[in-house]
């Protein structure tokens, strides 16, 4: 948008340059006047001739300039400026290039700390941008710490006087971030009414090369606690319009891993306690979403016994993950089929039975933006996943046998996430699973993310986007068998706005509506409206 700002700048720049070069041609002119010699005086006499032609393009060119900012001779005139001062190269003064932070390994979660510009004019960057060193190193620890005064500070107790940075210099990182969201179901669904919930994650990174001088390894810790109501439970909707709704207050050891980097951190190994979508199935545009499925799709969150290792519950791990080059990575884990406990939701709960089963799973992308920082940023994924264990079949029991069918949990998915201007960007996420076993056999989410729309507001953002789970046939048949009425697919439609208040304080107001929940023709669809705020310490 061509703002008055700009607008005017276009208008004054040309005279205030073209002032400097005259007063520039008339200083060479009176110093070709005083203190040379005769052979000197020729040639400053012929420089002073050079200089007043200059003069007279320049002032040629001013005029032109001023009358038409946009025409053939305004860039004329711009090309004359950079030339005889290439340093300033920029048109407008709405951009100013960002100091380049500290790079860190970064654990991918749903949403950012809050940090703000509100008085100044940066560079918009494409809302899936990332700092350009390999993904492999992104995974897994806390925020950049300042190195100068200049750098952007994004959490509120800042560098602690210096402590943190101090901290951070001998290879220890830590971060504590809340989320708290108060939801209102404003009409239809079950019912209407309110909930309140809290999201609190402690994260604690080790860099042992710093530390105790272990070259490329690393370990994290991650403590995750949450308390209050379940909007599911008056929504009535299967995907869940909260990616922190849990069926349990409680606090609990969430990640615990080591990870060792090889061949010059173009391979690395993981082995612990891990979340699945931290690094796999992953769109960083979706990330700002409050809606489950912009995680993880429903599709692959059902699968395994309580879940497969995503948010709430982790199950053991060992991740292989190769990057021969910044636009290419393919990863391997394996995984418990076992996340935590049934029985006991509370608390830290790590089971390790030979008969528990493997979820594995492969994921493959192209990246492009990180070798070339002026490309627009973009991601093209494909996963697969299987478990080495069978799970009951839709249908009970055949006939003439007492035991039930058993069968293949399995599928795989495709993402896009491609950056279309320098401050928008689109996304694209399809999941289908194997439905002989697993109610919902594909999930399907799809939008778009704006980054600072507002004028003075870079690091805002603004977000629609579109959710939906659709029920595999055995699950209807078995459902229709009973007399039980059921549709093919819940909807869900959401609109976003996250706004960074200050740095280390973000609040984002939400409207969600759900179309038909949980597939169920009895529950009306439902309008959600929720305020999420955050801190970032």
């Amino acid at each position: 948008m061509f703002s008055s700002r700009t607008y005017l700048y276009s208008r004054l720049e040309p005279l205030a340059f073209g002032a400097s070069l005259i007063k520039r041609s008339k200083s060479v002119q009176n110093r070709s006047q005083t203190g040379a010699t005769d052979t000197e005086n020729v040639g400053r006499e012929t420089s002073s001739m050079s200089h007043l032609k200059h003069q007279t393009t320049v002032i040629s060119l001013l005029v032109a300039a001023l009358l038409h900012p946009n025409s053939g001779f305004a860039k004329s005139f711009r090309e004359l400026k950079i030339k005889h001062h290439p340093e300033t190269s920029t048109d407008t003064p709405d951009t100013v290039v960002a100091p380049k932070k500290k790079k860190t390994r970064s654990r991918k979660k749903t949403s950012t700390s809050a940090h703000v510009d509100s008085d100044e004019f940066v560079s918009r960057a494409p809302a899936s941008a990332k700092p350009s060193r390999s993904a492999v190193i992104e995974t897994h620890a806390e925020s950049p710490v300042p190195e100068s005064p200049q750098e952007e500070e994004t959490r509120l107790t800042k560098n602690w006087g210096g402590a943190r940075k101090s901290l951070s210099d001998r290879g220890l990182d830590l971060s504590l971030v809340y989320k708290g969201e108060y939801t209102s179901v404003l009409s239809g669904g079950l019912r209407t009414g309110n909930e309140y919930l809290g999201n609190l994650d402690l994260r604690v990174s080790l860099d042992l090369d710093k530390s105790v001088g272990w070259k490329g390894g690393s370990l994290f810790l991650y403590g995750l606690g949450n308390h209050g109501g379940n909007p599911s439970k008056i929504v009535g909707d299967a995907q869940l319009t909260s990616n922190i709704e849990t069926n349990a207050d409680t606090f609990k050891l969430y990640e615990a891993w080591f990870q060792q980097f090889v061949y010059e951190e173009r391979l690395s190994v993981l082995v612990g306690l891990h979340d699945l979508n931290s690094e796999f199935y992953v769109t960083d545009s979706s990330g700002m979403f409050l809606h489950s499925t912009f995680g993880v799709g429903l599709e692959l969150s059902q699968t395994g016994v309580n879940g497969s290792s995503v948010f709430p519950a982790t199950a053991p791990c060992l991740r292989l993950r190769a990057e021969p080059s910044k636009s290419f990575y393919l990863e391997t884990a394996l995984f418990n089929a076992h996340s935590g406990l049934v029985s006991e939701p509370h608390g830290t709960q790590v089971r390790m039975a030979s008969g528990d089963g493997l979820l594995a799973i492969t994921e493959a992308a192209y990246l492009r933006g990180k070798e070339d920082s002026q490309q627009l940023p973009a991601k093209y994924g494909l996963g697969y996943w299987t478990y080495t264990r069978t799970f009951d079949h839709w249908t009970s029991k055949p006939e003439g046998s007492a035991d039930a069918l058993q069968g293949i949990s399995n599928g795989f998915y495709l993402l896009a996430d491609q950056g279309i201007t320098e401050w928008a960007s689109v996304f694209f996420r399809y999941g289908v699973a194997s439905t002989t076993v697993n109610r919902f056999g594909s999930s399907l989410a799809t939008g778009f993310l704006l980054t600072g729309i507002i004028p003075h507001r870079s690091k805002d953002q603004f977000g629609f986007g579109i959710a939906q789970a659709t029920q595999g046939n055995e699950y209807k048949d078995s459902q229709t068998a009973q007399d039980i009425a059921v549709l093919d697919s819940e909807t869900t439609y959401e609109l976003s706005y996250r706004i960074n208040v200050i740095p280390g304080v973000a609040i984002q107001p939400d409207f969600q509506y759900v179309v038909h929940p949980s597939a169920d023709p009895s529950i009306p669809n439902a309008k959600v409206g929720t305020l999420r705020f955050e801190l970032s310490f």
